[in-house]
């Protein structure tokens, strides 16, 4: 583990930062290809640049005040996030059958996305609070933060959204393992987990939901209905083969086999185009970001900002698996975005925050050591 724990200097940030941008820039262009055949839906393409450049205002701001300025407000964000997450369900707007947004004029806020900046903000502060007792929690202080972990999941899985819900969930474990929990509280954890889910899915999950999974378990069950998606993306990332089609030249795109190929199937539109050299090149940016963030996480001292990098570490580890896994048929369809490229503000602007936030604690965790 010495790559991790020896001292870096702001070249490693720099890097970060680059990296970003790289996985932005990738994101619009390849949203242009996808948009190209349904012209009106051009307007996505122009509406991720301006949260694009909106968003690197945002982390500009964010990079220039010190991360610890920002701990004081840890519970604030939490609980104004969970506020939100009741406010949708009071006055969201009802899209595809869920309501998971509020509207704000022109634009669409979706709270569960930064519930997810929420959850990693409370949980650090919380064991940046017990640092005196790192090594010997209480069950009482396992079931705090599981407290704060459950309460969004339900909230949001009621919406329904089941791909956000397992990010927060899993988000929240995470973070609890990274802070070295007994051998005991781990297993209680996982069977608390378990009856989490059970009850999940008798109360919670809605039929079509159930029907995503099991068409997983059996995908030619159901080829022209719940596997349509998963049937549709394996296609287009296998007709990719080694260089791809061409940029713009996607069929699954262009006759619009696959649907939502803007927001959760964007990488399979690009395997199409670009092939397996090019999603190859662009999963390694995507481990080059996670690599950079988890050094930083490591090299800093300071308990609060290890766990906030960590948190973030485990947002972007979690989507890129999720969404690459169910793209390629190897986890049910669920819903979960591909960071940086997927269309949509909420997302988009959270991942430019996080990262922000991993580049000021790259910069100042030589102050608190």
């Amino acid at each position: 583990m010495d790559i991790f724990t020896k001292k870096h200097s702001n070249s490693d940030v720099i890097l970060l930062g680059i990296t970003a941008i790289l996985l932005i820039t990738i994101g619009i262009i390849n949203l242009y290809s996808v948009t190209t055949p349904r012209g009106i839906e051009h307007q996505y393409y122009y509406n991720q640049i301006l949260w694009a450049i909106f968003g690197l205002i945002i982390g500009v701001l964010i990079i220039l005040l010190d991360y610890k300025k920002y701990e004081i407000f840890s519970y604030v964000i939490y609980y104004i996030c969970i506020l939100l997450l009741v406010m949708v369900f009071l006055f969201g707007k009802t899209a595809m059958g869920a309501k998971r947004w509020l509207s704000l004029g022109i634009f669409q806020m979706q709270p569960a996305e930064l519930m997810k900046i929420a959850l990693i903000f409370i949980l650090a502060k919380f064991y940046s609070d017990k640092k005196e007792v790192y090594n010997s929690w209480s069950i009482f202080k396992l079931f705090l933060p599981f407290i704060y972990i459950v309460v969004p999941f339900v909230l949001i899985i009621k919406q329904p959204d089941l791909g956000t819900a397992m990010i927060i969930l899993m988000i929240g474990i995470l973070v609890i393992l990274f802070n070295r929990i007994k051998i005991s509280h781990f297993i209680l954890m996982g069977i608390l987990g378990s009856g989490l889910a059970f009850v999940g899915w008798l109360k919670f999950l809605k039929p079509y939901q159930k029907k995503r999974i099991l068409a997983f378990v059996d995908p030619d069950s159901d080829v022209l209905g719940t596997a349509y998606h998963s049937i549709q993306s394996m296609i287009a990332v296998g007709s990719g083969q080694l260089f791809g089609k061409g940029y713009m030249k996607s069929t699954q795109s262009q006759f619009s086999f696959l649907p939502e190929q803007h927001t959760d199937f964007i990488f399979s539109i690009f395997a199409e185009e670009w092939g397996f050299v090019g999603s190859i090149i662009l999963l390694i940016l995507c481990v080059l970001l996670l690599f950079q963030i988890l050094k930083i996480s490591y090299s800093t001292e300071d308990i609060f900002a290890k766990n906030i990098s960590f948190g973030i570490f485990a947002y972007f580890f979690l989507h890129f698996t999720i969404n690459v896994s169910m793209l390629l048929g190897l986890m049910p369809v669920v819903g979960v975005t591909f960071p940086f490229m997927s269309y949509g503000g909420s997302s988009l602007i959270s991942s430019i925050i996080l990262i922000s936030l991993v580049m000021n604690i790259g910069l100042r965790k030589s102050h608190y050591e």
